[in-house]
């Protein structure tokens, strides 16, 4: 798995695939492959190059990322912050985008 960047996009390529996504985007596709990994256990590791990638890459550009347990920023979590609105139910933002590169829509 790599992962390279310009100012305003970064691209993953795979063995098999490629896809270019906005940078803005990079957190959301970090919880994304998180979620993968914590969902699909028996998948033995698959997503983990893709998350360490995605990691190195949150890091080189100075992006903030979640720590190991995908949950506890997605809600927001700050022990001295009181939330004035509700958090939204992960599981509904963790639907696969439209543009994932394994999303096959209607081809089959």
């Amino acid at each position: 798995m790599k992962a390279t960047h310009d100012d305003t996009t970064f691209t993953l390529t795979g063995e098999i695939w490629s896809a270019t996504y906005p940078l803005e985007e990079l957190p959301k596709w970090l919880r994304f492959y998180r979620a993968r990994k914590a969902k699909f256990p028996k998948a033995k590791g698959a997503s983990e190059p893709t998350v360490a990638t995605l990691e190195a890459l949150a890091k080189e550009l100075g992006v903030e990322f979640s720590p190991s347990h995908p949950l506890i920023k997605h809600i927001g979590y700050n022990p001295g912050h009181q939330r004035s609105t509700p958090a939204v139910h992960p599981a509904k933002e963790m639907a696969a985008p439209d543009s994932h590169p394994l999303n096959l829509g209607n081809a089959l």
